[in-house]
């Protein structure tokens, strides 16, 4: 007896640093859904004692406070896994240290002998990181979208200016003796050779034309 006795207490040992070591939220649920157990990380970031965190219902945890419909949600998860189906969702939860985390929240019903479903397993991993990299990955793709487009349309761009800029240039030679036309068509010309500078900065920023970095002076540029 004393043997077994001791065996038993060794892995539940075992269990207990597994179960609070992990850095993952992990809590157990009576069948309505209230806490019966909270492992150290959950705990910690609930900013709660193993007392105070045992016999909340899961949805009234402080974490969830900050997320007007988190409440609803959870509860919602709570009724599936209650009817036997396994639930999952991601929640922004914020613990003692107001810093908002992302959350892959998932609750398991288990059965006992007789099958019928009297606690539910909650874990919850930070997908924080992931969701930022993710983030970051769409935008560089819409700026590499933009860049795309951009090169399309300043090549298109680029065309109509080098038609414009050779019809006026023609024009200035025509009418050499017309000194009220000859100085709209300089100030035509003018802008639209802005018009093609503009144009090698959208080249350019678009990775269509190679960069060539100068010192210059800031207030005369």
């Amino acid at each position: 007896y004393s043997r077994a006795k001791h065996v038993i207490s060794k892995k539940e040992d075992i269990y207990q640093v597994m179960f609070n070591q992990t850095f993952q939220f992990v809590a157990a649920l009576d069948s309505t859904g209230n806490i019966t157990e909270a492992n150290q990380t959950l705990r910690d970031y609930a900013g709660l004692t193993t007392d105070e965190i045992r016999s909340v219902p899961l949805w009234l945890l402080p974490i969830f406070q900050k997320d007007s419909d988190a409440e609803q949600r959870v509860k919602e998860l709570v009724d599936r896994a209650r009817s036997g189906n396994f639930s999952r969702d991601e929640f922004v939860v914020t613990g003692i240290g107001d810093q908002p985390t992302v959350i892959d929240f998932s609750l398991k019903p288990l059965r006992n002998r007789n099958g019928a479903i009297d606690q539910m397993i909650m874990e919850a991993r930070d997908v924080t990181e992931a969701r930022t990299q993710q983030e970051m990955l769409v935008q560089a793709q819409k700026m590499e979208a933009v860049g795309e487009l951009t090169a399309g349309v300043a090549h298109d761009f680029n065309n109509l200016l080098t038609v414009v800029i050779g019809n006026l240039e023609i024009l200035q030679k025509r009418l050499t003796d017309n000194s009220k036309a000859q100085d709209r068509l300089r100030r035509a010309l003018d802008a639209a050779t802005k018009g093609q500078g503009l144009n090698q900065q959208l080249l350019a920023f678009s990775r269509r034309q190679s960069l060539h970095p100068a010192v210059v002076d800031v207030n005369t540029l």
